[in-house]
């Protein structure tokens, strides 16, 4: 590693320390508020469609590929925390996007039984939420 690059990276690292000694642990909060660009309804279709790829690449054994998917749906479940105020349903979102999380990271080591079984409980999760707020037709 040249002279420079250790001194770009030494500099980074003590602002980065003043900047979470300044925020107390917690940046700022983000100055424009989450505003959806699609109803519930539309991105739980999303969701569905990612769930169902995820399936299928880890019986293909596609790790890539379902782990891309793993992500983006971790990612989005973080998305639903927004998109009610209720405490239980921001809980049911939380823990599907840590369940993904895990899901990515048993797809990192190709285990495909593992994933399958995180799999299973990413959809008890989603039948749970949808349970409670799904609306009925």
């Amino acid at each position: 590693m040249s002279t420079m690059t250790k001194s770009v990276l030494a500099i980074a690292a003590i602002f980065s320390t003043a900047a979470l000694a300044a925020w107390g642990n917690d940046p700022p909060a983000a100055t424009v508020a989450f505003k959806p660009v699609q109803p519930l309804e539309k991105l739980m279709e999303g969701q569905k469609k990612l769930h169902a790829e995820i399936k299928d690449a880890i019986l293909d054994k596609a790790w890539e590929e379902a782990q891309v998917s793993a992500w983006l749906l971790a990612e989005i479940a973080n998305v639903n925390h927004y998109q009610k105020p209720d405490p239980e349903f921001r809980a049911l979102a939380t823990k599907m996007s840590g369940e993904c999380v895990e899901l990515a990271n048993l797809l990192a080591k190709r285990d495909q039984k593992g994933a399958m079984e995180q799999y299973t409980r990413i959809g008890k999760t989603c039948g749970a939420c949808h349970e409670k707020y799904e609306k009925k037709e």
